[in-house]
């Protein structure tokens, strides 16, 4: 069972715990990531395909993502979502906030993660993601265009795009 802790309209933790799966009550928050990988050599972003099975935008791409688990800092997921999604391993001090977004009941903090790892080394989750793709913001653009890539990123996508060009550049 997860469980989250809750956030008021300010994004302020209430102290309120609640559980994955139930509904919100109303004036109450989540907190979420979203971790945008940039290769370092590659100089493209990593991507990852949903499993058929999931509920929620099944087969779409998408950046790597998920909850806030009670107890954790949104830097803490982050890592542990990356790890667990994509097997590639960066302490919460590697990652970069560039972004809170606040959408519906949910907060989501954005971050940029840099990997030098080999390519072909990503380890994908069973039952989470099948596929996985280093693209240029171009090729996420025309993925979103045609209606591939899972629509609750493609908000922080559309935030975040700024900062992944630069970050791009400046590599």
């Amino acid at each position: 069972m997860e469980l989250w802790e809750l956030l008021d309209a300010a994004g302020s933790p209430t102290g309120e715990l609640h559980r994955r799966g139930d509904a919100l009550p109303q004036g109450r928050y989540h907190a979420i990531i979203g971790v945008w990988t940039l290769h370092r050599q590659l100089k493209r972003v990593l991507i990852t395909r949903r499993a058929p099975e999931k509920i929620i935008c099944p087969n779409r791409w998408e950046n790597t993502g998920g909850s806030v688990i009670a107890g954790e800092t949104a830097p803490q997921a982050a890592a542990r979502e990356l790890r667990e999604e994509t097997g590639l391993h960066s302490t919460p001090g590697d990652l970069i906030q560039v972004a809170t977004i606040q959408n519906g009941q949910v907060f989501a903090n954005c971050f940029i993660n840099y990997t030098a790892q080999p390519p072909d080394s990503i380890v994908l989750q069973a039952e989470e993601t099948v596929d996985y793709r280093w693209v240029s913001l171009a090729e996420i653009d025309a993925i979103i265009a045609a209606g591939h890539f899972a629509e609750p990123e493609i908000i922080q996508y559309r935030t975040c795009r700024p900062f992944l060009a630069q970050a791009l550049q400046d590599l």
